[in-house]
């Protein structure tokens, strides 16, 4: 009845967006299927399918949307607007080096309670008590996830590399092998480079989300991010980094 419904009302707005998403859930990976048009002068998103892929290629992807599309008899000639899940931030050999080894990081201290009362006997050590402290799971679904443990890295740096000096004494090799690649310059300057990147995006990345967004505003800020970030792109700027990073 619930797909009737939406069936009645996106046939009768005729013009529609669809929004996709992938997400894993005990090593089984399903897309749902968002439709979004508006109905008695109203904006509206629904969800018609939430459908379990076993190959993610786009071209695979693109079929499964279209036989969705198809069983609602919403013609793809009315489609005006898509927005997928886009993790190409993945095929960035060094961008993909940060986060494994945050990640690593993350479970090395959940992975243990004396671990991570280690890891807060050395927050206070260090005088570190403002800021984030804690890292998070990098959840595939939720990007702001990398944001944030970025920022945890860049406030807590010290204690995390006393942490691994202390378990590396203890004889724990997992220990010794983050303190080599954390210590590198090369994994210092591609977190600053990442953080501003990833600050720059979020606050765009949540206004897209809202409700209430405004579509002239949305484009503005869209174009705002990309002159913002195109300003890094020259080597005086990157000199600057890898000076930060160095510091």
């Amino acid at each position: 009845m619930i797909i009737e419904i939406i069936r009645s009302e996106v046939i009768s707005a005729k013009y529609f967006s669809i929004e996709c998403d992938e997400v894993t859930s005990h090593k089984r990976a399903f897309m749902s299927v968002i439709v979004r048009y508006v109905y008695d002068y109203c904006i509206w998103e629904r969800c018609i399918k939430l459908h379990r892929v076993t190959n993610l290629t786009g071209q695979s992807l693109a079929a499964v949307i279209i036989a969705i599309l198809a069983n609602m008899n919403f013609p793809i000639r009315n489609l005006v607007g898509k927005g997928f899940d886009e993790r190409s931030v993945n095929n960035v050999p060094s961008v993909n080096d940060v986060f494994d080894i945050i990640g690593s990081v993350y479970h090395c201290l959940e992975g243990s309670p004396k671990r991570h009362a280690l890891y807060e006997e050395k927050l206070q050590l260090h005088g570190i008590s403002k800021g984030k402290i804690a890292l998070h799971t990098l959840s595939d679904t939720r990007w702001t996830a990398r944001s944030d443990n970025l920022e945890v890295v860049f406030n807590t740096l010290p204690a995390i590399i006393s942490m691994l000096k202390a378990m590396s004494k203890e004889g724990e090799s997992a220990a010794d092998g983050l303190l080599v690649r954390m210590r590198k310059l090369k994994f210092i300057a591609s977190c600053i480079v990442l953080k501003k990147c990833f600050a720059l995006s979020r606050s765009v990345s949540e206004y897209l989300q809202h409700e209430n967004m405004d579509l002239v505003s949305a484009v503005s800020g869209v174009q705002s991010l990309k002159d913002s970030l195109s300003f890094f792109r020259n080597e005086e700027k990157m000199d600057q980094f890898l000076q930060e990073a160095r510091k």
